[in-house]
């Protein structure tokens, strides 16, 4: 999609990850507990804003298949489960299924929170 410039780090790619393998893993992983959030301004923290719900169902043993781009969503399909990342944000309460929640600050400066990921019905 494009480059950004990091004060650090200096130049990042910045792409579509939905079909990236590594980032398709590590989604899976968050998704059944076997990665931790990590805080965005400091090393090997976790971040403790951020909810995982895990959904031990969900293996990539089968690998993953096409990306399907929805208006507001991109579901991935892993094995024989639906992995929905969220494009469009909105406050919303998570299913009972796996899915992971975090904050984010609207506009006007509320602080708000919704579901970034989920497994899909």
């Amino acid at each position: 999609m494009g480059t950004s410039e990091h004060g650090v780090l200096s130049t990042r790619w910045v792409y579509d990850a939905t079909r990236d393998p590594v980032a398709v893993a590590q989604i899976v992983a968050l998704l059944t507990g076997k990665a931790r959030p990590q805080a965005k301004s400091e090393s090997n923290a976790p971040d403790s804003s951020i909810t995982v719900r895990s959904a031990d169902m969900l293996s990539l043993a089968q690998g993953f298949g096409i990306a399907r781009d929805e208006s507001v969503c991109t579901d991935i399909p892993v094995g024989d489960r639906t992995v929905r990342v969220h494009r469009l944000l909105q406050v919303s309460e998570p299913a009972a299924t796996g899915h992971v929640t975090a904050p984010w600050r609207l506009a006007d400066g509320t602080g708000v929170t919704g579901v970034f990921l989920e497994l899909a019905a």
